[in-house]
């Protein structure tokens, strides 16, 4: 039977959903230690490669590069246009084989004949005394004394010889040397200018050896010269024989 507010056994009135819904919410659960339980977040990763990766829309068309470059970005036009690193590591890789193809021997040996040569010629048309190897004669001068009286009398008396001859040997055969110089720039020394440069060395040493042996009386020439020559045959004989 209904009771005084008229409600059926098993039935629910309007007032009994309203409490029910005022009810206060469920505290959360603490754990034994008196903290919340962790909450999950979820992580959203986002694929990303670079700043200046290009952007796909929807139809698959890439955004265009020159786009940026519109926009004022400068930095993105000078990363672009700059010349690549590896450029310049073989211009400089270039530049090293070009330096080791010198032949450094050959260049000094040509350097040092054209003194000695300059030498020969300067002091038999200018009178200069510090250039003549005696007193007022130059090594020129010498030489061609030297070839008359040989050519005349004979060889003489050989110690007073042997100064003129190795002037003579030495300036020839350093002028043998000088020209195989030229063709030795940047490549191998050829073997003929070495076998110069030591016909060379021997006639200079031999006419610096005699200024001492006969106690000759002479001028700087006569110790510049030979010096010049010597300098020459040891650059021509330490230069490289391969290219």
């Amino acid at each position: 039977m209904p009771d005084m507010y008229g409600k059926k056994p098993g039935e629910k009135m309007w007032s009994d959903f309203k409490k029910t819904s005022e009810q206060p919410p469920q505290q959360p659960v603490r754990s034994a230690s008196g903290t919340l339980p962790p909450i999950v977040q979820p992580l959203i990763v986002v694929p990303f490669s670079s700043q200046m990766q290009p952007l796909y829309p929807n139809d698959e068309v890439p955004f265009p590069y020159d786009d940026f470059a519109d926009d004022g970005y400068d930095d993105f036009d000078e990363r672009t246009v700059a010349e690549p690193v590896s450029g310049k590591k073989d211009k400089k890789v270039h530049t090293k084989r070009e330096a080791k193809n010198i032949n450094v021997g050959g260049v000094f040996a040509f350097l040092f004949g054209l003194i000695a040569i300059a030498l020969v010629a300067v002091s038999y048309f200018v009178n200069i005394e510090y250039l003549n190897v005696t007193e007022g004669a130059s090594a020129l001068a010498v030489m061609i004394a030297a070839v008359k009286d040989i050519t005349g009398e004979g060889l003489g008396d050989i110690m007073t010889r042997l100064f003129p001859l190795g002037l003579i040997v030495g300036s020839l055969f350093t002028v043998l040397t000088f020209i195989a110089s030229v063709f030795s720039f940047k490549g191998k020394y050829p073997i003929v200018g070495k076998v110069f440069a030591v016909l060379a060395l021997i006639g200079a040493a031999l006419a610096l050896a005699m200024v001492f042996v006969n106690k000759m009386t002479v001028s700087y020439g006569a110790y510049a010269l030979p010096a010049v020559i010597i300098l020459m045959a040891i650059s021509a004989l330490a230069a490289k024989r391969r290219a």
